[in-house]
């Protein structure tokens, strides 16, 4: 699980670029979230992690 999440994170994380690209040819509205999506991408992830780790706890 731990791996499937990384590796998520990463493949998210590491193509932002192609992202900001896509966004600036075809949704110019998208350009303002993009300074973001590193930080997006860790809280996504960081946000299933917590919510395994509660349902472990339940």
């Amino acid at each position: 699980m731990a791996l499937t999440l990384t590796s998520a994170g990463l493949l998210l994380s590491g193509g932002g670029n192609r992202v900001a690209a896509l966004a600036e040819r075809r949704l110019p509205s998208l350009r303002r979230f993009i300074p973001y999506a590193s930080v997006l991408t860790a809280v996504a992830v960081l946000a299933v992690g917590v919510g395994l780790v509660w349902r472990g706890l339940v």
